[in-house]
């Protein structure tokens, strides 16, 4: 499946899984070197031969240059072998070749992307890419769009939320809209529900933005393959949320939210690393064949739900569930969709974290629920700017804090990338023993 702008987590960067986080994929560093010496135009393609060269007719106008071949040996090695791409996926190598909009997006967003897992703005140099995608989209609007344009529009939708501009995103966004009405609605578009899924996403991470609720109903195979694990008991965390939401549909929410994302995250450690990513997008994997994407899909749309409810407006520590529900969005987005850190959507929820909970009364939530409090100060410290000290200080202090009260000074790691996965479940629920009971609803 055609992969999204932004794809792989700081902390897991490799070229194939068995690489170090520091080692760069082939070719890595030949933008740097194109750089340099200023001949980017006179550069000689050195695209991979099994790809029958870039453009070799020239027929997409696409620049002959190494910054080309980076970027679509960058998109099959590094964007292919990742969770960003939704599931299932097909041979889009040979999909985009045959079509301009989409092969024009798909360059941008790889060199994007490029410079976006290295901590680093796309370069000005590259602007004119950016202006190439833009106007091969223009184009399509002037006609009923095909299905590679709507996910060309969607991949773009994405790339500027996640790490461009609002006044950019908003354009997009209401460029898909159009297109989306001139098909006639999602049930219209094809690729096997492909042009749905990344509409679907982009229109997740949208509303997440603008705080609302989603505009689109996409359809999803949400419960595919998924086996057995070894239940885990919540203990008496229902009787414990009671006077925090003095709601009951609002307590089953957040509980079902809390051991979905635990659940996947299991599923993730279950399957083997081989058979996790295959080196050719044409061959079905494990996600594949589980629809993971859509499960990632359903449990955003439950969450941004929840958010939008009104039992969460009228609940007494709805500054603290919020904050709990917004934690759980970046854990979607950097562990569970594998969006680099310190992107547009983490960053702004961290900051969204820190202002509910100052607004709560701490004490009170830290009576019942101390460990959905440091699971939702971990993942506000995991989202938060690396270049606001402050703001990153107020959740390392918070978390101080916790463990102060509960006796487990320092226990929670205060790296920049310590922590991953099931590992936050497994330090916050070591908090929730000291106030938990021996009763246990199973969840799993």
């Amino acid at each position: 499946m055609f992969v999204a702008p932004v794809v792989v987590n700081l902390s897991r960067l490799v070229t194939d899984r068995g690489k170090t986080p520091d080692t760069e994929d082939e070719g890595a560093g030949e933008i740097g070197k194109v750089e340099d010496d200023g001949e980017d135009t006179k550069l000689k393609p050195q695209v991979d031969v099994k790809l029958g060269g870039t453009d070799p007719f020239n027929a997409f106008k696409l620049p002959q240059d190494r910054t080309t071949d980076l970027a679509l040996h960058h998109w099959i090695h590094v964007f292919q072998n990742t969770r960003m791409p939704t599931n299932p996926r097909q041979p889009w190598m040979s999909i985009n070749l045959s079509d301009q909009t989409l092969l024009s997006v798909t360059v941008y967003c790889s060199i994007n992307h490029f410079f976006f897992i290295r901590g680093q703005r796309c370069p000005q140099a590259y602007l004119p890419r950016k202006l190439h995608a833009i106007q091969n989209i223009n184009k399509e609007l002037q006609r009923l769009p095909s299905d590679h344009a709507m996910v060309a529009v969607a991949v773009m939708t994405l790339l500027e939320c996640l790490g461009g501009e609002p006044a950019e995103w908003v354009v997009h966004r209401q460029g898909l809209q159009l297109m989306i009405r001139s098909r006639g609605g999602l049930e219209n578009l094809g690729l096997e529900g492909s042009v749905q899924r990344v509409i679907s996403w982009a229109d997740t991470c949208c509303a997440i933005l603008l705080r609302t609720a989603p505009t689109l109903h996409p359809t999803l195979i949400p419960n595919a393959l998924e086996p057995a694990i070894p239940g885990f008991s919540i203990g008496n965390l229902a009787a414990r949320l009671d006077p925090l939401t003095a709601s009951s549909h609002l307590t089953s929410g957040i509980i079902y939210i809390y051991l979905r994302l635990r659940y996947l995250s299991q599923l993730l450690l279950s399957i083997p690393t081989p058979t996790l990513t295959s080196s050719s997008s044409s061959s079905p994997t494990v996600l594949d064949q589980s629809f993971f994407s859509d499960k990632v899909d359903l449990i955003e749309r439950a969450i941004l739900s929840l958010l939008c409810s009104s039992d969460l407006a009228s609940s007494v520590s709805a500054a603290f569930l919020t904050a709990f529900l917004n934690a759980a969005l970046i854990f979607v987005y950097e562990d569970l969709r594998e969006v680099p850190k310190w992107n547009n959507v983490s960053i702004l929820l961290s900051q969204r974290i820190k202002s509910g909970l100052e607004l709560a009364e701490l004490e009170g939530v830290m009576r019942w629920c101390p460990d959905l409090l440091l699971w939702t100060l971990m993942l506000g410290m995991s989202g938060a700017n690396p270049l606001e000290v402050g703001a990153r200080g107020w959740f390392v202090g918070e978390i101080g804090w916790v463990e102060g009260v509960v006796g487990i000074e320092g226990k929670v790691p205060r790296g920049l990338k310590a922590i991953l996965g099931i590992r936050y479940f497994e330090l916050a629920e070591g908090v929730g023993e000291s106030v938990d009971g021996d009763a246990g609803d199973e969840g799993g």
